[in-house]
């Protein structure tokens, strides 16, 4: 009990609209505007939800480089690899040295099936709008014997389930 005492106030700022969450949105966006001249980029690059529930990107040698002006921040979906780069859903072409494909992290959507208590996944609680919630954003509730290590990405680099 001494032990959570002494590490609970670290995760102070996972909380939503606690005043740590709100002075680490206010630092961030502070730190987005002091780096990216553009106003329009800066609100692109600008997260709608609490730091802390998901991870902000934008770190100093990405907002330089997005910021070059040979780069261009597509918001469109990708329609189709052209002969010289993509075609965007409006129909934007693109010339491109090279294409990287990021599909994303899906944190509600875990690559191995995790039951709880009665029957229930966590596919199919732990969704924006499920009911289930982490406890120092390790243990999960109605989850008694799973314990997820996650890295400052979002991504699982420990997943263990035990029987129970």
């Amino acid at each position: 009990m001494d032990i959570e005492k002494v590490m609970l106030p670290a995760f102070a700022f996972l909380w939503k609209d606690t005043s740590p969450s709100k002075s680490l949105r206010s630092r961030a966006e502070s730190y987005v505007e002091s780096k990216v001249e553009d106003p329009e980029l800066q609100q692109k690059l600008t997260p709608d939800y609490t730091p802390g529930c998901r991870r902000w990107t934008p770190g100093e040698q990405y907002l330089t480089a997005v910021q070059q002006p040979h780069v261009h921040l597509i918001e469109d979906h990708v329609a189709a690899l052209t002969e010289n780069g993509i075609r965007t859903d409006k129909g934007d072409e693109y010339e491109c040295d090279m294409v990287v494909c990021a599909t994303g992290f899906s944190l509600y959507n875990p690559r191995v099936p995790v039951v709880g208590r009665n029957g229930i996944t966590l596919s199919d609680c732990w969704g924006s709008d499920g009911p289930c919630e982490s406890y120092l954003a390790a243990m999960v509730a109605h989850f008694p014997n799973f314990y997820g290590l996650f890295s400052c990405t979002g991504a699982f680099l420990r997943v263990c389930q035990t029987d129970g």
